[in-house]
């Protein structure tokens, strides 16, 4: 007795009356990436993420992205899933079988937990459709053709359920229900209900209801949906009880609740309605689209075979997920929402009653009421002729101004009296009411000034406030603080902000000097007072903030300069603001920004002047110039976004999921790439930032729409967090940020032990490289200590052999002639050569006289002076000469060496001997035998004189004691002239 009168105070809780919605409506079809229109069910994980059971294969969905999850399932036809959040898995039946997808830990993992044959038989499953896993850890699952069937511990066991006059098929569906005592239901399509006994471990058949194609629990309560709507009270140990039971004008496929209590019942062909179920009695309204706040449109889906709804944030009704044959329907309310009956006008007044009814005018004045959890409203068709361009209202009375400046008073809905300024000035566009029940009112100026503001008393006796009572210029705004103070604002740098004085009754001119450059046109819009005393004006020229010392201008970015039009202040101390052309900003009290717009459910970003309100149940109420909106929510505030998941990260070019707890190591440079998510539907407008905390901190990023980042790791060695917030559409904050972990650690080579081994390895190297180098040097100076000494020792043995052997002279009868030769052409050469011969004459008589034996292919004079090398070479052959001037270098050429070391130098083949000598010996260089021999030819100076060969082999000793005679002469026997 006592659970029966709990789901029946639960029931009439759920059960509220409340008119149809409008939602926004986007859809999801094959061209979206769907493998098939064709969708049987849609459930949620604990990540967001939408799992969709479709025709053509289990499909996982993100917001941005459909991804196929088919691998290991081996059938497409996906008949039902459930979500497990304990063990954090996704249960599923196809005609394989069924399977268990672990999602944690990542990557998702899919196994076999039962398998079905095509063929029916006791000891294995048949094609499973629902199932349901109890709180004992048994499987219960629905098949073909009646039967149920229980898996625990490994064992199968079979109830096979016909139904007299009921015909078995295919797609015959059963329903499984556990109340809260643990007792296990099951609901049959033909709508028997049976009851498990524990103890004959049977179904037993308890009662027969209509078809039902759903059942909806809500506690120990069912409701069964198909050809008629039942309410059952379970009890374990006696027949279920029928609290209520109706017959709607259509069969029901699904059936769903949300959170508000709202039943939402889809159909096989008529589509979805919203069921209203209040006195015992059952009505219903279809559901309409409206993404477009102007026009109501029927919903592109008729046949729906399942609805998910999925609490939201921002919309007590949650997200409605629909499961057609035309694909998925998301619908979803936005942060705003507009009221039935109304147009969609431009909006010139707005103010509230105490009866919580809202009156606003667009011309014509319409009473908004709030009727279950929905507004409507209803036109007041007694103002006559007039054109209502302002209101007020008190508990009994309403003030309406008009733009002939008559001012209308209305007791109830029946005019009490009228007062007429239209002699004094143009249209009344302001009234307001303050503690007194006094009115001020502002009326625009037709051929006069109309400086100050007027008020009418209690007893209808007006009075007007100007220059004598301290109001110079023209007042457009009033408001009253928690302190019944009465504030004034309106026109003027020096004339913009008044307080009354109640008690001298007159105003007290506060405006403090403004320090910041505005608009020659400078004027307030309207004014709100917070909760803490501070006064926000929105003027031509942004936000400004009064704290009764000074004025200061709120820094609202790429906002702040613009005309706010509109404005008030929550009791959380959060303003809201209208901006000219651009929407809405809710300014919060860390100065933080958020925006909205169209995507918010505002009919248009174009707001109204003094149009903005919150009503006594905090609702937030906007005049546009396209109409009239509310906040869904009371108390509203922008609600975060939604945290992105990181999906996967990849260093060193491989991908590999993510783990909360993992923390990377990576080296300097090295790239990082992160792909990430925020399971937001629909999820295309959603940006995203990030940022590196840690020891070589960053800036947040331009905000950007891909979901994948890649970054360089810091230079600087330490801990790292990278951090990833998102922001959604349609007034969210930014989301609560998602972290990757990681550390940056220093190359092998930047480590400081492996940096001092490489200083000695290079220590070590130089010190071997100097031995080898100066080892080198030595063994060829030995070497040719040796060739020297061998070559004295010949020349003895030569001259013995002379003495001695006149055979030995006819062997050396060819050096005696090459010696003899070269003293012929030495003799020559000093006979040609002036006394102060040049540089080109020494070359040119030179080269001509060693060019008779056809082996000198060039002949080069060189020196040094001022650092650089000064050569002049003359070629015997073609009889021409070159000079060239560089920087001195030994390494460069033999020239230099020469010069350098001062000693006589002979090649006999360039490629075999020029390593010692030069740093870079040239590979195709085209002398092969070099002989060259230094002198002094002024004190202190010394030249080279080289001579070249293209042939091997070509000098001799004799060639380089010729041209040591030669240079001696040239040194000694006369100057050589420069």
């Amino acid at each position: 007795m006592r659970n029966f009168w709990c789901c029946l105070l639960l029931y009439s809780l759920i059960i509220s009356c409340a008119s149809a919605q409008k939602f926004f409506v986007t859809t999801y079809g094959e061209a979206d990436g769907l493998p098939t229109n064709s969708i049987r069910q849609i459930i949620s994980d604990g990540e967001g993420y939408r799992w969709i059971a479709t025709d053509a294969g289990l499909v996982r969905f993100n917001g941005r992205r459909f991804d196929l999850m088919q691998d290991s399932l081996e059938s497409r036809y996906i008949h039902y899933l459930q979500y497990d959040s304990v063990r954090q898995q996704i249960m599923l039946s196809n005609d394989a079988g069924l399977f268990d997808i672990s999602l944690q830990p990542k990557p998702v993992h899919i196994s076999r937990t039962l398998t079905a044959t095509a063929t029916v038989s006791d000891s294995s499953l048949h094609y499973p459709n629902q199932f349901y896993r109890d709180r004992q850890n048994r499987i219960w699952i629905s098949q073909p053709n009646q039967r149920v069937s229980v898996w625990q511990n490994g064992q199968l066991q079979h109830f096979d359920l016909p139904i007299r006059g009921v015909t078995k098929r295919s797609d015959y569906t059963h329903h499984f229900v556990e109340d809260s005592n643990g007792q296990i239901w099951v609901v049959a399509e033909a709508g028997q209900l049976y009851r498990f006994d524990e103890a004959t471990q049977q179904l037993n058949p308890i009662r027969r209801f209509a078809p039902t194609y759903d059942v909806l629990q809500i506690q120990d309560t069912l409701w069964l949906a198909g050809d008629h709507l039942s309410c059952v009270l379970l009890r374990a140990k006696a027949k279920p009880r029928v609290l209520q039971s109706f017959q709607p004008d259509f069969s029901i496929r699904c059936l769903a609740i949300n959170q508000l209590g709202q039943f939402y019942a889809g159909t096989r062909d008529e589509g979805l309605f919203q069921l209203d179920i209040s006195n015992r009695q059952l009505q219903s309204q279809k559901v309409f689209g409206s993404n477009d706040p102007h026009r109501v449109n029927e919903l592109p889906f008729q046949d729906i075979r399942d609805i998910f709804i999925v609490p939201n944030s921002t919309h007590p009704s949650g997200e409605i997920w629909l499961s057609t044959e035309q694909g998925i329907g998301l619908l979803h309310s936005r942060f705003f929402d507009g009221v039935s009956g109304i147009a969609y006008n431009n909006t010139f007044a707005i103010t509230t009653r105490p009866n919580a009814r809202i009156v606003l005018s667009f011309g014509n004045v319409y009473e908004i009421e709030k009727k279950g959890a929905n507004f409507r409203g209803e036109l007041l068709g007694n103002i006559g002729r007039y054109f209502v361009s302002s209101l007020a209202a008190t508990q009994d009375k309403l003030w309406m101004g008009t733009n002939s400046g008559i001012l209308l008073l209305y007791n109830g809905r029946a005019l009490q009296k009228t007062f007429d300024f239209s002699e004094r000035g143009a249209g009344i566009f302001f009234n307001f009411v303050d503690h007194k029940e006094r009115l001020w009112f502002a009326q625009a100026p037709s051929d006069k000034p109309i400086p100050g503001i007027a008020r009418i008393e209690a007893q209808n006796q007006v009075r007007y406030f100007g220059p004598d009572e301290g109001l110079t210029a023209r007042m457009l705004v009033a408001r009253e603080n928690d302190k019944g103070q009465i504030y004034l604002a309106g026109i003027g740098k020096d004339s913009y902000l008044f307080r009354y004085l109640e008690a001298e009754d007159r105003f007290l001119n506060l405006s403090p000097n403004i320090n910041f450059q505005v608009s020659p046109n400078f004027e307030v819009h309207d004014m709100a007072i917070d909760h803490r005393g501070l006064v926000w004006l929105g003027t031509t020229d942004g936000l400004l903030c009064y704290d009764l010392e000074r004025v200061q201008r709120i820094d609202l970015g790429v906002h702040t300069t613009e005309e706010v039009r509109a404005l008030t202040a929550m009791p959380d101390g959060t303003i809201w603001l209208a901006i000219g052309t651009t929407g809405l900003l809710c300014y919060r009290n860390d100065g933080q920004l958020v925006a909205f717009d169209e995507t918010s459910g505002l009919p248009t970003t174009i707001s109204s002047y003094r149009c903005m309100l919150r009503d006594n149940d905090n609702h937030l109420w906007v005049g546009t110039a396209e109409g009239v909106v509310r906040s869904v929510v009371n108390d509203p505030r922008p609600v975060s976004s939604q945290k992105p998941n990181i999906v996967q990260i990849k260093t060193d070019d491989q991908w590999q999921p993510y783990f909360v707890e993992q923390k990377l190591q990576l080296h300097e440079g090295t790239s990082l790439a992160v792909d990430f998510i925020s399971t937001v539907y629909p999820g295309d407008d959603v940006r995203y930032q990030y940022r590196i905390q840690g020891e070589s901190p960053t800036e947040w990023s331009l905000p950007q729409d891909s979901a994948r980042i890649n970054i360089t790791a810091p230079p600087t060695i330490g801990g790292y967090r990278l951090q990833i917030r998102a922001l959604q559409s349609g007034g969210f904050d930014w989301s609560d940020v998602a972290e990757v972990n990681f550390s940056v650690k220093a190359r092998w080579y930047q480590r400081l032990w492996v940096q001092i081994l490489l200083g000695i390895l290079a220590f070590l190297f130089f010190w071997s490289f100097l031995r080898i180098r100066i080892w080198r040097l030595l063994k060829r100076i030995r070497s040719l200590e040796r060739l020297q000494a061998s070559l004295q020792e010949t020349i003895r043995q030569k001259d013995a052999r002379l003495r001695k052997q006149s055979e030995v002279l006819t062997h050396q009868s060819e050096e005696i002639e090459h010696a003899s030769h070269s003293i012929h052409h030495l003799h020559e050469i000093i006979q040609r050569l002036p006394s102060k011969p040049s540089i080109e004459e020494v070359l040119s008589v030179t080269g001509k006289v060693l060019a008779q034996d056809q082996l000198t292919d060039r002949l080069e004079l060189a020196y040094v002076q001022s650092g650089q090398l000064i050569s002049t070479s003359y070629y015997p052959k073609e009889r021409k000469m070159d000079n060239e001037n560089r920087h001195f270098d030994e390494k460069a050429s033999l020239a230099d060496w020469l010069l350098a070391h001062r000693q006589s130098l002979l090649i006999k083949d360039y490629k075999q001997e020029i390593k010692p000598y030069l740093a870079e010996p040239q590979p195709n260089y085209p002398y092969p035998s070099i002989v060259g021999v230094p002198f002094n030819w002024s004190p202190g100076k010394f030249m080279v004189v080289i001579q070249y060969s293209k042939q091997k082999n070509a000098f001799d000793e004799y060639d380089t004691m010729t041209l040591q005679v030669l240079t001696d002469f040239l040194s000694k026997g006369m100057i050589v002239e420069m």
